[in-house]
């Protein structure tokens, strides 16, 4: 009769730790992999949202979505109820947001779900809105714009397309901001890092942020790590931009210039605040 050796606990301590060698090299790559598929995911995502725009754009005489539209209760002063992105059909709002009027042209509610914010249905994405705007005269315009409650006149001029000098060069959607990054840059409040709360209103303050990048007062990996619900969550770290002609690109946020976040093409006019 033959006799089967069986292994010896050396043996099976070396194939133990060749496993975990293996794992620990494949793990990350494997979780890698996943990220630059959420990437790409989201990157479609910022295509059809461009395309839905576009569409809008055709059927209001060429103008750009607003960023948001009040709505008001007729004679009474409240707010409409008119529905989220979160629970469709529930929930109150004093003001309709440009997902609301695009999505009438894509009729899926996914698409504005970054894959790495699932935790955050629809606030994964946000409107280029005074993004370029720094407050002084003359400052280059954003192709977003908040248009006012229901009887008061407009407070912005509605961006028409044919007012946009380079359509492919300019940023219409991006990944959605953290709340934090609200303010203009400081170091007290990149020191403070984010909320984990992302902000689809607008991102004000971009331009000031970039400027930061640019002058090497922080770096993309820096503001992605302080801030991993901001907009370069993605590997890079990155971010996603969809712009006026319809394509979808992927950035590092200091490769994004001025003339990017405007309509007029152009960087600032006031050279103390764009340090190039």
């Amino acid at each position: 009769m033959k006799k089967f050796k069986g292994f010896t606990l050396i043996e099976l301590l070396v194939v133990i730790a060749i496993i975990a060698i293996l794992a620990a090299i494949l793990f990350p790559v494997f979780a890698q992999a996943r990220e630059a598929a959420r990437k790409t995911q989201c990157l479609s995502n910022m295509k059809q949202q461009a395309l839905a725009g576009i569409m809008y754009a055709n059927d209001y005489d060429e103008v750009l979505v607003p960023a948001g539209t009040r709505w008001y209760v007729s004679g009474g002063g409240g707010a409409v109820v008119k529905g989220d992105c979160i629970s469709p059909g529930s929930g109150t709002s004093s003001w309709v947001s440009w997902v609301r009027q695009v999505l009438p042209y894509v009729k899926n509610y996914g698409i504005f779900t970054d894959p790495d914010l699932t935790q955050q249905p629809c606030w994964g994405y946000e409107i280029n809105t005074d993004s370029s705007n720094d407050d002084f005269a003359g400052s280059p315009s954003p192709p977003g714009c908040f248009l006012p409650k229901a009887g008061n006149p407009l407070t912005c001029t509605l961006v028409s397309m044919a007012s946009v000098q380079a359509p492919a060069d300019c940023v219409m959607f991006f990944c959605s901001a953290d709340e934090n990054l609200e303010d203009l840059y400081t170091s007290a409040i990149y020191a403070t890092g984010g909320s984990g709360s992302p902000d689809t209103e607008s991102w004000e303050t971009m331009n000031s942020w970039i400027q930061a990048l640019k002058s090497g007062a922080i770096t993309d990996a820096g503001l992605q790590g302080k801030f991993p619900a901001g907009p370069t969550r993605h590997t890079g770290p990155s971010m996603n931009c969809a712009f006026c002609d319809g394509h979808a690109k992927n950035f590092r946020l200091s490769g994004l210039d001025q003339d990017k976040l405007c309509i007029e093409n152009q960087k600032f006019l006031a050279s103390a605040l764009w340090p190039e």
